[in-house]
């Protein structure tokens, strides 16, 4: 039994000026009839779905002919702390690959294994 469908799962930078085109790529490869998932880091999704109305986390929608969802995993930043960028570059280095890697792990346990 295969894979009756293509994963791409797309990675941002939690910056806005990487966020912003990583959507933009995920909908045009979603609208082409692939599954897209779109992923940053926890703070940067939080702070997304504060500006956008219909953002749903892991619930794909419909883009085009394909489907589009959103995920996040965690970089190790507190999110009650004033950030700082050297500090958290630093724990984003070390966390980072290991939440990456998990967020890979869970799209197949899920039952949509990343292409």
């Amino acid at each position: 039994m295969g894979v009756e469908f293509v994963h791409f799962l797309i990675i941002s930078f939690p910056s806005q000026g990487h966020v912003n085109p990583a959507l933009r790529l995920t909908k045009l490869v979603a609208f082409k009839g692939l599954f897209v998932t779109c992923s940053t880091t926890e703070a940067a999704a939080l702070m997304m779905q504060k500006t956008t109305d219909n953002l749903t986390m892991k619930t794909p929608t419909p883009i085009g002919i394909g489907k589009l969802r959103f995920d996040s995993f965690f970089d190790g930043l507190d999110t009650t702390e004033p950030f700082e960028h050297e500090p958290w570059m630093e724990r984003f280095m070390k966390s980072g690959p290991q939440a990456v890697t998990q967020l890979i792990t869970q799209q197949a346990v899920e039952g949509q294994p990343v292409s």
